[in-house]
């Protein structure tokens, strides 16, 4: 009886550890929204292409701050748009992860309705995929769409996608 109560606590033990393991790994599992409030003059300016970042939250997992850095911009041919790749990185505010979400998106100017308006509002419409996450994101996968609703100093940015 001595030995089988060891072995019996190790197994318990071992059990409990798988079970948490399972659930860790599908924390990030099924649909992703999170929204972040961005304004520009508030973003660090080393490197300098930072091009947005700002608080926000991620459902299901909290608050979270988001930082946005442009890879590369360039006409479109044949419109007046630019297509853009980004890299945004998104850091939970309780220190439990991070994402990483590899983005490319078409930038266009504001429409002629849109031409009065203050702050020349316009909107960015990307697709992300995961690229890479730490902690609860460990391992994730995924993508969907981000879009980036800006005008003066601040932006609005909707992300909404899967996580697997």
């Amino acid at each position: 009886m001595r030995f089988r109560l060891p072995i019996a606590l190790t197994a318990i033990g071992l059990l409990i550890g798988g079970t948490a393991s399972a659930a860790s790994a599908s924390a990030a599992s099924g649909r992703f929204q999170a929204t972040f409030v961005d304004i520009y003059s508030s973003c660090p300016t080393n490197p300098p292409s930072v091009v947005f970042c700002g608080p926000g939250s991620i459902a299901g997992y909290g608050n979270a701050t988001s930082t946005v850095t442009l890879t590369s911009i360039a006409p479109l041919p044949g419109t007046d748009c630019l297509q853009l790749t980004a890299v945004r990185t998104i850091a939970l505010d309780d220190g439990n992860g991070s994402l990483t979400l590899d983005e490319t998106g078409t930038l266009c100017p504001p429409s002629a309705a849109a031409t009065n308006a203050v702050g020349g509002p316009y909107t960015v419409s990307k697709t992300f995929v995961v690229a890479g996450g730490t902690g609860v994101f460990a391992g994730a996968t995924g993508g969907g769409s981000d879009i980036n609703r800006s005008a003066g100093n601040s932006q609005v940015s909707v992300i909404s996608g899967t996580l697997t």
